[in-house]
């Protein structure tokens, strides 16, 4: 089933979340370093203590950002599921857990929906 997400960038630039200069220099840093500062900004609010077990929180962290990456790069979820490199049931599972639908806007023409129908 055919689907369009709006970016993610773009649903961030319309928050007023992002702009095109720190998309720049977001781009400019690793994942590596994003991630790593991201955790020591979390922990600077809140004066060293973040509140969820970190560790163990990195699976489902990474995993939730790549499949709404997935699902905003490709124009169908058969087309995610193999960018993702996972079997479409798989997908299917994963796409619930994660709660894709509920992070990414549909954009709305006519009668489309969100389906993960078999």
């Amino acid at each position: 089933m055919k689907k369009k997400y709006k970016s993610i960038a773009s649903k961030l630039k319309d928050k007023k979340k992002i702009t095109k200069e720190f998309e720049i220099m977001l781009n400019s840093l690793s994942l590596e370093e994003v991630i790593s500062l991201k955790l020591e900004l979390a922990a600077k609010i809140t004066k060293g203590k973040l509140y969820l077990p970190l560790y163990a929180s990195l699976n489902h962290l990474v995993k939730q950002a790549a499949m709404r990456f997935a699902c905003t790069a490709t124009n169908t979820h058969k087309e995610a599921s193999i960018l993702l490199g996972v079997d479409y049931s798989n997908y299917k599972k994963n796409y619930i857990k994660y709660e894709v639908s509920e992070y990414l806007e549909m954009e709305a023409s006519g009668d489309e929906q969100d389906s993960i129908g078999g």
